[in-house]
């Protein structure tokens, strides 16, 4: 079995030989620079030396000439294997040394082998006929060596510039950025945007590691997953996670992990993008699409219970002017023409709500609604409510749907009533906020809606009403005609201190 002695200080370039070699039968010993190898080739036999040249200590070059010094040694194939002297001089110098072969860092190992399986077994090349005199192996060493330090000093020159560069583009960068050290997980570089969200100093987060920042990975699991970056299996990871703010508060990112070495050092290069209004945009496309399909479902359901409530009403209407004189009879024909009348009310609730767009657009001043509105409902009010009036002179006019836009007034109105059971203030205010915005309040001092009601009370088919008082449509048509006519609508609300309905609309130019 063959045995070679390999020469590198790194110990991951010696693994990755003897499992190259052993795979074909050889039998390997490692040395980690050119002393610790002549001791093992005194007490040892070899068949052949594959040896590194910059190491500590004893470099390649120098073993090589004192391997082909001993006359022992010296028939021992001898062969350089280098990713740092890579110059065509370094070869020729390495060749004039003595060396059987000199190959450049990397090869895939068929190559490796195909060198090995050559030279093993056979009496190494003859050495020169005249020795290289000491002065001219220091002097070709030396020229060695100043090619080398100069060809660093300009790659760590570039890499240096680049670096800066590099480093400037990160700090400035709007984006989250962040590079973290392979070992220790801390953070070497946080870009300025990254900075900005988190709320951190740069000097805070670099003290820390991703897993402070990322509550939902635990130690075990962020080590899985970065496995497959150490080991090469893959060239990138992307994730979905949250990020934890220095507030305690957390929002949903987009994590890119790459790998980054540099030399023997391993970082990771983490690209965070936040994923807040595309989740919010997903929210509101489920939402509007489920108000699609409620909408289409409310068209079909209204047109069925029209054609069911017609009949009803129309013979129930019959009946009662040919037989209202009997008073058992007109009473209960009047219960089914009120129970109809009030089945054919939800229907106009659903088909507003279905309805999409504007039926009729014309300027419409917004003022005269809010006073038909309470003149309307001011005496069904009863002589508890106060009514409060604060309507903004030189208010432009809306484009939009006058019988809509009432319908709207109406809703809000009797919202604020039904919430202070006939006592208390309701106020009614309109602005102009801005130069394109019509603003419109109503404000009642009812108990409020509870937090966890407050986002679903537009919800159609919601009511915090008791049963039967209410379809819970009425919001829910609110919102789709403001919607309509490109507004918007929102609650403010707190327990105990009343509820605010806050609708803007666009103003019609001039």
């Amino acid at each position: 079995m063959p045995r070679i002695l390999i020469v590198d200080d790194y110990m991951e370039n010696r693994y990755l030989l003897e499992t190259i070699l052993q795979s074909r039968g050889h039998a390997t010993v490692s040395a980690g620079d050119g002393a610790e190898a002549l001791r093992l080739a005194g007490a040892q036999d070899f068949d052949l030396v594959l040896s590194d040249i910059l190491m500590p200590v004893m470099d390649g070059f120098a073993l090589c000439r004192a391997w082909k010094q001993d006359s022992r040694l010296a028939r021992i194939p001898f062969v350089f294997y280098t990713a740092t002297y890579t110059e065509p001089k370094d070869e020729q110098f390495a060749l004039s040394l003595g060396a059987d072969r000199f190959l450049v860092k990397p090869l895939p190992p068929e190559a490796i082998l195909q060198a090995v399986q050559e030279l093993v077994g056979r009496e190494a090349k003859p050495l020169p006929a005249l020795p290289t005199p000491e002065s001219s192996f220091f002097h070709q060493h030396n020229l060695a060596l100043i090619r080398k330090l100069e060809k660093k000093l300009a790659d760590n020159e570039r890499l240096e510039a680049s670096n800066a560069r590099f480093g400037q583009i990160l700090a400035a960068s709007s984006n989250e950025i962040f590079i973290f050290d392979g070992d220790t997980l801390r953070f070497t570089l946080v870009s300025q945007g990254a900075l900005e969200h988190l709320g951190y100093l740069e000097s805070e987060l670099q003290a820390g590691t991703p897993l402070e920042l990322c509550p939902e990975i635990g130690a075990e699991a962020f080590s899985a997953l970065l496995q497959p970056l150490r080991d090469g299996t893959r060239d990138k990871v992307t994730i979905e996670t949250s990020l934890r703010a220095r507030d305690g508060s957390a929002y949903p990112v987009e994590v890119r992990l790459e790998p980054i070495l540099d030399g023997q050092q391993l970082s990771f290069l983490a690209v965070v993008r936040d994923l807040t209004e595309r989740r919010r945009m997903e929210a509101e496309i489920q939402h509007a699409q489920k108000l699609e399909s409620l909408g289409r479902m409310a068209s079909g359901v209204a047109h069925d219970l029209n054609n069911l409530l017609a009949p009803i009403l129309g013979l129930a209407g019959l009946l009662q002017e040919r037989y209202g004189d009997d008073p058992k009879l007109n009473r209960t024909l009047g219960t089914i023409l009120k129970a109809a009348e009030q089945g054919r009310d939800l229907v106009r609730g659903l088909t507003d709500f279905a309805r999409k767009g504007m039926q009729v657009t014309e300027p419409v001043d917004l003022n005269a609604l809010v006073l038909q509105a309470v003149e309307l409902l001011k005496e069904g009010g009863g002589p508890s409510v106060r009514w409060e009036l604060d309507l903004a002179e030189d208010l432009p006019r809306i484009l939009g749907d006058p019988s809509d836009l009432s319908r709207v007034l109406l809703n809000l109105i009797r919202n604020a009533l039904d919430a202070m059971a006939r006592q208390g203030t309701v106020r009614l205010r309109t602005r102009r906020p801005t130069a394109q915005w019509v603003q419109l309040e109503v404000q009642d001092t009812g108990p409020g809606i509870p937090p966890e009601l407050l986002g679903q009370v537009m919800e159609p088919f919601f009511t915090t009403k008791a049963r039967g008082k209410g379809t819970g449509l009425g919001l829910a048509i609110v919102n789709s005609i403001i919607r309509a006519h490109a507004g918007t609508v929102s609650i403010q609300s707190q327990v105990g201190q009343g509820t605010t309905v806050l609708v803007q609309l666009p103003a019609a130019r001039a």
